[in-house]
């Protein structure tokens, strides 16, 4: 219900904006704010009917009647939350378990130690320099996204760590 709250409110802003100052471009804006809607709409809520959607919206935006009741909409709204709650559930603990496999068999090869906190290393040669300090901070380069992620930048990131 929340994504619903917050999807109403900004597609409410943009298009009270579109209203309260109507400008040449408002056709484009009208429709980047639709393929914006669109393209969350079918990531979060696939199998919506687009008909009776762009009917609600109409009716909503422009202030009729409409054809449920504020409390039918708030139980069928529920009703979607909870379903869509326990997939996500199901999606959390198969990402827990692949991470949980994941690790074991990282840990379980030659060279691998686990630093406090779960951080897994492999020192691939012993430098030259001086020793850094627990307390000091070093730059390392990751290689690999974690378990579980689906999207990954492209550009390889050096992030600051702290030692220990």
């Amino acid at each position: 219900m929340l994504r619903c709250l917050s999807l109403t409110l900004c597609l409410g802003s943009s298009l009270a904006m579109a209203q309260d100052a109507p400008s040449p471009s408002s056709h484009d804006l009208s429709y980047s704010v639709g393929a914006s809607l669109g393209e969350r709409l079918r990531q979060d809520m696939p199998g919506l009917d687009l008909d009776t959607l762009v009917q609600a919206l109409r009716q909503s935006y422009n202030q009729q009647p409409l054809a449920l009741s504020e409390e039918r909409m708030r139980q069928v709204l529920a009703e979607h939350d909870s379903q869509a709650g326990s997939g996500d559930e199901s999606d959390l603990q198969k990402a827990l378990a692949a991470e949980k496999r994941f690790m074991a068999t990282e840990r379980s090869k030659a060279g691998v130690r686990e630093l406090e906190g779960g951080v897994l290393v492999t020192e691939l040669s012993p430098g030259s320099g001086t020793r850094p300090a627990a307390t000091d901070k070093v730059r390392g380069a990751l290689s690999g996204p974690p378990a579980g992620w689906h999207r990954v930048r492209s550009e390889r990131h050096t992030p600051m760590v702290p030692l220990g």
